[in-house]
């Protein structure tokens, strides 16, 4: 069974990849980062640059069972060379239409989809250990986590 996993050379990503294994998957790791695992299928993609049709067309090629979204930008992590609004328009693209495009492809293939939410959805943010279920009402922090509510609202 192919497991589509964007991000997995991220932290969750990789333990995630670590449990998949075991259990038979085929893997498929989309990510922008070099991996160093032999044991998956990786494909290099930056989905910043990457169009939604790039990224349907690699679920098309994968055939995955389950697609898994682990990747995000966080503000921090893109160029702070860039204007705000385009950093903006890069955030969305990769935290909220990327993801949807993606639940869509999972609905109309029969494919399990798979997204990781953030802290930053649920206010406020605190190093105390919080636990979050589906009862929990999102207050976004900043843009990113409004980006990561919306596709949960999806």
């Amino acid at each position: 069974m192919n497991a589509l996993v964007f991000g997995g050379t991220g932290q969750i990503g990789y333990e995630l990849l670590l449990f998949l294994r075991p259990l038979g998957y085929s893997i498929i790791n989309a990510s922008r980062s070099e991996t160093s695992s032999h044991e998956d299928s990786n494909v290099y993609i930056d989905l910043s640059k990457s169009s939604i049709s790039d990224v349907i067309s690699l679920c098309h090629l994968c055939k995955p069972a389950v697609i898994i979204y682990l990747a995000a930008i966080h503000g921090s992590s893109v160029c702070h060379l860039m204007t705000e609004s385009f950093a903006s328009s890069i955030m969305k693209h990769v935290n909220y239409f990327i993801p949807l495009a993606l639940l869509d492809y999972c609905s109309s293939h029969s494919c399990k989809f798979v997204h990781a939410s953030s802290s930053y959805v649920y206010s406020p943010i605190s190093n105390a250990i919080r636990f979050v279920d589906e009862s929990t009402f999102p207050s976004p922090v900043n843009q990113y986590g409004s980006f990561k509510a919306q596709v949960q609202e999806s």
